[in-house]
């Protein structure tokens, strides 16, 4: 800039001062040496501004007048240099034109000159001082276009005028990266030569050597690589230029940048890496990997170069990816692998490629959608071939309960669907909201899939987790033809969601007259009412649908006055006028007041001729009235037989309950109808089932004192017990085997009701049968205790010689004894009392039997009464005094009539417990044998080991170990067998259970070890097995002391050579301080005191 523009703190030149001051004089003088008009002051102002500012009119006018001269000159420079017209631009020169002059978009003559490749121009603009590296309105420089351009001498001639080779436009590009992207590897070299930075990026990151490998310029690349330009630039997205060049498919540059020293595995931001670009290109990915790139290295949403080659069906890198072994089975973020994205876009070649090399074809995503589910979903009928050809699961659901089939319905590919069904797909896969894909087929409208779906025999009538059947979808989208199809194929017409509205209540709320009127043709019921109590006709009021409303009364009338005729002629047993009602296509499923439909009218009224008429019209055989009665379950309390077996014939359940849960095995029981109870049996009626009483058919008919039909109901239980076992089915449920004890609400069973009631006959073949002697009620009343009260002695006495037990007691307490004399019963009193004396002397001998060992006076006596677990006062069994006193053969009897082998007396102990103290091994194995626990412990939580283990009993604690005896179970004061075996001396026991693992250093409450236990008890050899099993020698109780002090104060010498030998501690004291030696003084143990001075023990520690 020329002195003349000089500028001051507030950027004001001499022009703006003498504009402001309105000196004219001095601004013309200024102005004809060429100062610049166009400056600007830091408040923005330029001289017109500042002589605006202070109203000098004469300088305005003089400034804008040399403003316009000057423009034209400046005008006239730029098009010469534009043109290349030399003497043009020279013409502008002398009058005076600006050298650096900018036209709108800011470019000088340089510029211009440049731009068109004009050297001559642009030698004499320098020549004239201009600024060479004046920048255009984006920043671009005249070496910048030269560079571009590739106009070596301009470039030279621009450098050699010294302009800026580092100078970027506004958007970074700097003269070199203009080069590099054009590929001219000459003016590169130029530019570098004269100090062009090879690693300044544009605004986007990307460095010279990351465009020549974006554009493939594989020269240039090599010129920059050897000018130490960093292969592993990045831009801004962290890509690098091997990236770049391999997603190019540049082999050339990808081998120039790994051989040198390129990151092979860089990533990056969205973690890919080069080889992940490669994919499209072989020969790139085949260079990666010969330079050992991570085969399997995924990008941020877990998706590996093999994925990437199987979406973009890549065969051929897909196939060398596979042969360098890359991981088939990687899944991405979302759980797909490359199997599911080669299916996802119907690769076939890459699918069939992946199986072949081992690809697994029912591989689940992170919603268990598995390759079949991807390529229903698409209609890639190919690819769903493939995999099931591959043995793909073709009803695998994804996380919603989706198959295959539903895929392809979602997708409406009515191709895909046809082709899943021929290859066994099941057509009523129901997803997690029980949607069938007929349901969705439905509710999307396809009446082409509808139709597929119904040919393979798809299901009208599942409904959904709301209820909604296939026809209340249809109803509610007026699909007539959809409906048509349905209605064809069996759907219920009725069905009500879970809303209870069915099919015409939707149609009547949606308006849908088309559908409406078609349900009704098919004798929709308008009677129905959903949950909250609205009709059809109700719901098409609400909603304002006059025609639907009209249409639905004037069918409700004509079905009303055909309605009547057909109840009151089926009641009247009128055959002609049935037939004609039927004719005239009357609904036969129409009923009363009472919910009787014509077939249950008929059997009321017992005319069998229109019940076979109904029948053959396919009336509904199990239709209940508002009671839940059934025509069977009439007919078997009516006893009528011919009809029940007509009803049976025709299908009718036998075991529908109503109301109150009463069957019509119930009914005929109650009743005494003998031939309707066989037949009712014969067609498979379950004998438990109750009513809401809890009454049974087999209550029912004691009840009412049938004792046939009891003698009935029980012989069908044992015939049912002699079918062969493999003959049975072994899903039958256990609820169907006949149960005589099945109680009552009230909890009375059958043999409970025969006793109050003193039917004796009942009593005693209930008994023959296996009734449960004591089973008591509610009031904890046995079947003797209602006889008793009752004063029944003729049931008292069968009661009593089938050993029913006196001793129960009811929830007051009271024994059966206290009852009968109570309710002032001597009788019975007495022959209560004379069979417990009986019992009382029975028990106490087979408990000294056993206790003596006396084998066959045990056996009498059960026989007489068998009580195998009476106790005598201290709770004791006959098997528990038999295991005590070591008797094998009372035992081995005892057990084998099922005595419970871990019962347990008043102390906790049980038989196991009793024989392991004593010793008795033979015992032992024998209630181990039946099931004995080995584990369960007394009252002192001692264990048969622990016992055993106490008693020194080496054969039991082996017998126990090899069963698997718990060797660590702790008494209450945290005793261990072992430690009872070291306090004992017992030196076998002690090595067996060492030997078995058990812990060597296990601590008491009070922390005593097995070690301290021997020593204190003077155990040499114990203490020296422990120790060499690994036992701490100086282990200290809760007080402190050691096994050295223990042995000292008790003056056993050699345990303490034992201990010392082991480098016991021979100075550590209790908590009170004192020392083993002191310890051995107290007591008065010279020839201890000399042996731990001889090992430098000391009073203190």
């Amino acid at each position: 800039m020329a002195s003349i523009d000089l500028q001051d703190n507030i950027g004001k030149t001499a022009l703006m001062y003498g504009a402001a001051m309105g000196h004219i004089d001095v601004v013309r003088l200024l102005l004809d040496q060429s100062a610049d008009l166009d400056l600007r002051s830091n408040d923005s102002r330029t001289a017109q501004g500042w002589a605006r500012q202070h109203n000098r009119t004469d300088v305005i006018a003089l400034l804008e007048e040399r403003y316009q001269e000057r423009m034209a000159i400046n005008t006239q420079l730029l098009s010469g240099c534009l043109q290349g017209n030399a003497e043009e631009v020279r013409r502008a020169l002398k009058r005076g034109a600006s050298i650096d002059c900018v036209d709108v978009n800011k470019r000088t003559p340089l510029l211009l000159a440049v731009m068109e490749n004009h050297e001559e121009i642009a030698r004499l603009i320098l020549d004239n001082k201009a600024d060479v590296n004046a920048q255009n309105v984006v920043g671009r420089t005249a070496l910048s276009i030269a560079a571009q351009e590739g106009s070596q001498r301009l470039v030279q001639l621009l450098v050699g005028s010294n302009a800026n080779v580092n100078l970027a436009d506004t958007t970074g590009w700097t003269p070199l990266l203009y080069a590099v992207k054009a590929g001219h590897s000459d003016i590169v070299q130029q530019l570098l030569e004269n100090g062009a930075d090879c690693e300044a990026p544009n605004d986007a990151g990307q460095t010279p050597l990351v465009v020549a490998a974006r554009y493939g310029n594989a020269n240039v690349a090599d010129l920059l690589v050897k000018h130490d330009a960093s292969v592993n630039s990045a831009d801004r997205n962290r890509t690098t230029p091997l990236m770049f060049a391999a997603k190019g498919g540049y082999d050339e540059i990808v081998r120039l940048l790994v051989t040198g020293g390129a990151d092979i595995n860089a990533q990056d931001v969205n973690g890919e890496t080069a080889l992940f670009h490669a994919v499209p290109s072989h020969r790139c990915a085949s260079l990666l990997l010969d330079h050992r790139a991570s085969i399997d290295l995924p990008n941020e949403k877990g998706v590996t170069p093999l994925m990437r080659a199987a979406e973009l069906g890549h065969d051929e890198s897909l196939a060398l990816l596979l042969d360098r072994n890359a991981n088939i089975e990687a899944s991405n973020a979302d759980g797909w692998t490359a199997l599911t994205y080669a299916a996802t876009n119907n690769q076939r070649v890459v699918a069939s490629n992946l199986l072949d090399h081992g690809a697994k074809v029912d591989c689940r995503d992170s919603v268990e959608n598995t390759p079949l589910l991807h390529a229903a979903r698409g209609g890639n009928t190919d690819i769903i071939c493939l995999l099931l050809d591959r043995g793909a699961d073709i009803d695998a659901e994804n996380s919603w309960g989706e198959t295959a089939l539903r895929q392809a319905v979602n997708k409406g590919d009515s191709t895909a669907a046809s082709l899943l069904l021929e290859r066994g797909a099941a057509v009523d896969a129901a997803d997690e909201t029980k949607t069938t894909p007929l349901m969705q087929a439905t509710r999307l409208g396809n009446q082409e899939m509808v139709e597929v779906l119904l040919e393979w025999y798809a299901d009208s009538n599942i409904v959904d987790d709301t209820g909604e059947s296939p026809l209340i979808a249809a109803a509610r989208g007026n699909f007539g033809d959809i409906m048509r199809l349905l209605i064809a194929h069996g759907t219920s017409i009725d069905t009500q969601d879970n809303a209870g509205k069915s099919a015409l209540m939707h149609a009547a709320f949606a308006g849908q007259i088309d559908a409406a009127r078609l349900l009704l043709d098919e004798i929709a019921d308008l009677s129905l009412l959903s949950c909250a109590g609205f009709s059809a006709l109700d719901y098409a009021k609400q909603q304002n649908h006059s025609d639907v409303a009209l249409v639905l009364e004037t069918t409700h009338r004509e079905r009303e006055e055909i309605k009547s005729s057909l109840l009151r002629s089926a009641a009247e047993g009128d055959v002609k006028m049935v037939e004609a009602a039927v004719r005239l296509n009357a609904n036969i499923e129409v009923r009363d007041q009472d919910g009787n439909t014509p077939l249950l009218v008929a059997v009321i009224n017992n005319h069998e001729e229109i019940l076979k008429l109904m029948l053959e019209n396919v009336a509904d055989v199990n239709a209940q009235n508002v009671r839940g009665r059934t025509a069977l379950s009439v007919a078997s309390e009516k006893n009528q037989s011919a009809i029940a077996w007509t009803l049976l014939d025709c299908d009718a359940e036998s075991d529908v309950a109503d109301s109150r849960r009463c069957t019509p095995l119930m009914y005929a029981s109650e009743a005494g109808n003998e031939g309707i109870i066989k037949l009712l049996l014969d067609s498979g009626a379950r004998i438990n089932s109750t009513n809401d009483e809890g009454e049974s058919a087999l209550i029912k008919a004691v009840q009412n004192c049938h004792e046939h039909v009891v003698q009935i109901l029980l012989s069908h239980r044992e015939d049912e017990d002699q079918y062969d076992d493999s003959e049975c089915d072994s899903d039958t449920d256990e609820d169907d085997e006949f149960n005589v004890d099945l109680p009552t609400n009230t909890g009375r069973t059958a043999l409970i009701i025969a006793a109050h009631l003193g039917h004796a006959d009942i009593v005693q073949v209930l008994l023959d049968t296996g009734a449960s002697i004591d089973l008591a009620d509610g009031r904890g009343w046995s079947p003797l205790f209602h006889a008793a009260d009752q004063g029944h002695e003729h049931v008292v006495s069968p009661l009593l010689e089938y050993k029913a037990d006196t001793s129960l007691q009811d929830e007051a307490g009271q024994t059966v004894l206290n009852v009968a004399e109570k309710s002032g019963r001597n009788r019975v009193l007495a022959l209560l009392r004379a069979y417990q004396r009986e019992r009382r002397e029975n028990a106490a001998a087979l408990l000294d039997a056993a206790s003596n060992g006396r084998v066959d006076e045990v056996r009498t006596a059960l026989a007489t009464d068998y009580r195998i677990e009476v106790r005598d006062k201290d709770g004791c069994t006959a098997l528990l005094l038999a295991s005590r006193t070591g008797h094998e053969d009372v035992v081995r009897f005892l057990l084998n009539a099922d005595a419970q082998v871990d019962a347990q007396n008043k102390l906790s102990v049980t038989p196991l417990l009793e024989a392991a103290y004593k010793g008795h091994a033979g015992v032992v194995r024998l209630l181990i044998f039946h099931g004995a626990d080995a584990d369960k412990a007394d009252d002192e939580n001692s264990t048969a080991l622990i016992l055993a283990a106490q008693a020194g009993h080496e054969a039991v604690v082996r017998l126990l170990l090899q069963r698997g005896a718990n060797i660590n179970a702790q008494a209450n004061g945290g005793e261990t067998a072992l430690h009872k075996a070291a306090q004992n001396g017992c030196l076998g026991i002690v090595s067996l259970l060492l030997a078995c693992g058990a812990p060597v250093d296990t601590g008491d409450e009070e922390r005593w070890t097995p070690l301290l236990y021997a020593a204190r008890e003077g155990h040499h050899d114990v203490d020296r097995l422990l120790l060499e099993g690994g036992a701490s020698v100086d282990a200290r109780t809760r007080t402190g002391e050691t096994a050295l002090c223990k042995a000292a104060f008790e003056g056993h010498l050699e345990v303490i050579n034992v201990l010392i030998e082991h480098d016991a501690a021979v100075n550590l004291a209790n908590a009170k301080g004192w020392t083993p030696l002191l310890f051995a003084t107290q007591s008065g143990h010279n020839a201890v005191v000399r042996l731990l001075l001889e090992n430098n023990a000391s009073f203190e520690e």
